[in-house]
Order: structure tokens, then sequence, then C-alpha cells
């Protein structure tokens, strides 16, 4: 009998250790696309905006902010040369939420984590606010993407494994404890 059970809390260790790692994260993507706006300051001369803005919403990828938590974001930003050579260097400020970036944006990608207080705000809600402002020079803007994790949750499967286990194991800590004093 104690050959059996000893098999069978192996067994439910096994399983109950190995279960414990699949613990439920989801990603969620939301992706501005202004189809190229031209970007320029306001005291330079021709067409384009100074400052676009737009929500984020992952909701409509099926997040819930009342049963789930965000637990990183990053937010990505692709801007392109316009090509047209009059300035030198090109500054932008970005904000999302209580972030703000600025910095020389010429050309390429760029990509920011979002602070503990935006992501509070982007668990609350699901959406966040952003806006690209260009506050030197002419660039286009091409899009933005939101990248968001939920916090790892385990599966109640998993949580159920886990307690046998650590049943098992006391009941085993028991046994041996008790044939050491009648022995």
């Amino acid at each position: 009998m104690n050959r059996i059970l000893t098999i069978l809390t192996s067994f439910l260790l096994v399983f109950a250790f190995a279960g414990t790692a699949a613990a439920v994260s989801y990603d969620y993507t939301d992706t501005f696309k202004p189809s190229t706006e031209y970007m320029n300051s306001w005291w330079c001369w021709g067409e384009g905006n100074n400052s676009v803005s737009w929500p984020f919403d992952i909701t409509k990828e099926g997040f819930d902010p009342d049963t789930q938590d965000i637990g990183a974001a990053t937010v990505g930003l692709t801007l392109e040369d316009d090509n047209g050579g009059d300035w030198f260097f090109e500054f932008a400020g970005f904000n999302v939420g209580q972030d703000f970036w600025w910095g020389e944006v010429d050309t390429g990608d760029y990509s920011f984590r979002l602070s503990v207080t935006s992501l509070a705000e982007l668990s609350d809600t699901g959406t966040i606010d952003a806006t690209l402002t260009s506050f030197w020079g002419d660039f286009n803007f091409v899009e933005s993407t939101l990248n968001a994790s939920t916090q790892p949750v385990p599966e109640p499967a998993t949580m159920l494994l886990f307690g046998s286990g650590l049943v098992c194991l006391a009941g085993i800590a028991r046994r041996r404890k008790s044939a050491k004093i009648r022995a």
C-alpha cells in the first residue's frame, strides 16, 4: 500500500509542479496608421500638421478592464524623412498618457515603455490617449503601435494540481514522522 501511495504522490507532484508554469497572460495590440501624415512645426512654411492626437483602445481586442490588469506595455512610433532636405534637425514630442518623450526624430522606429502611472490608466479603462507634435522641422508620421500584456493569472486547474501536490507532500511527511515515532 505504501508503494502505491508513493507512486500516486510522485505522479501528482510531477503534474502539480509542471502545471504551475501554465499561468495565462494575454497580449493586446492596437495600431494607429494616419496614412503617412506630413508633420511640420508651426513656424515652418507649407502644409501639414503640427500635432496629431489619437486614442489607443485595446478593448476592441477583447481586453476587459474589470477582470484584467496590464502588467507591461510599450508604444512604437515609426517616422520617416519627407525627403525635402529642408531641415538638418527635426524634433518631435510624443505624449502617451502621463508619459512624455521628445528628441531628434529624423527617421526610424522608436519604442517607449509606459510608466506605472500610464499602465494604471490603461488597466483602468483599456484606453490611453497619444499625441505626436512636431517642434522643429518636418517629417512623415507612418504609424504608432501599442503592445500591452496582462499580468499572468494561474489557471484554476493548475492551482488544483498544485494544491493536490502539497497535500500529498504533507501526507508523506506525516507518515514518515509517525513511522519514526513507532520505531
